[in-house]
């Protein structure tokens, strides 16, 4: 399966997802139950098991290494003074997570992740990183506007900067926000969308009776 399927496979769900919301709104009572119904879709025109060559996750945080002067370190994106950075992974939970990522689902990226994982001198460990290189698509996810308009953009300079870094690495990655609000204001909606364009993401919006889609 090629990128471009990929793009067409995740629009596809989150219009589905979008229909469904404006047809069945008491389903989705949190942000978790509209992730959660998106992941779902994900896996089931993606496979669940990698079998298109593609993974879907949730709550990722990604990691890139930079080389230091006592070796490589990794680094996660974190909001710093209203900017998104790449900043050392200290403390272990320090970093910002991504609501729904589609990774490679090549075997040596996740045995990196594990690497990591297992150095950590803890009786239980996790996956706390994942390799920036496998991400293929990042959604994040959004239900309520009103007076959240900060966690917004700080949501949407992340996705921005984890595709500017990815170009970089000559890699591409697909960024989307999802936004599912029935009383958003339309001054509200109309700053999101040029937010997002200034910063290359791709959003779709809910609010009304209406299913509001921009490029």
């Amino acid at each position: 399966m090629g990128i471009v399927d990929v793009e067409s496979i995740v629009k596809e769900c989150i219009e589905e997802l979008l229909e469904e919301y404006n047809d069945h709104k008491e389903n989705f009572l949190t942000e978790g139950d509209v992730t959660s119904s998106l992941f779902c879709m994900l896996k089931a025109k993606l496979g669940n098991h990698g079998s298109a060559g593609i993974k879907v996750h949730r709550e990722l945080r990604p990691y890139i290494k930079v080389p230091q002067a006592s070796g490589s370190g990794r680094h996660v994106i974190k909001i710093v003074e209203g900017k998104a950075k790449w900043s050392l992974h200290d403390p272990p939970n320090s970093g910002s997570v991504i609501d729904i990522v589609l990774t490679s689902s090549g075997m040596d990226y996740f045995e990196s992740a594990e690497t990591i994982a297992l150095k950590r001198k803890r009786k239980y460990w996790r996956l706390l990183t994942y390799p920036l290189e496998a991400f293929l698509v990042c959604i994040e996810v959004k239900i309520r506007v009103s007076g959240n308009i900060r966690r917004i953009e700080k949501d949407v300079k992340k996705l921005g900067e984890i595709r500017h870094k990815l170009r970089e690495l000559g890699k591409n990655c697909f960024v989307f926000l999802v936004v599912v609000d029935r009383f958003a204001e339309g001054k509200s909606k109309k700053k999101i969308e040029e937010y997002c364009k200034k910063h290359d993401v791709l959003v779709f919006i809910a609010r009304s009776h209406k299913c509001n889609r921009t490029d």
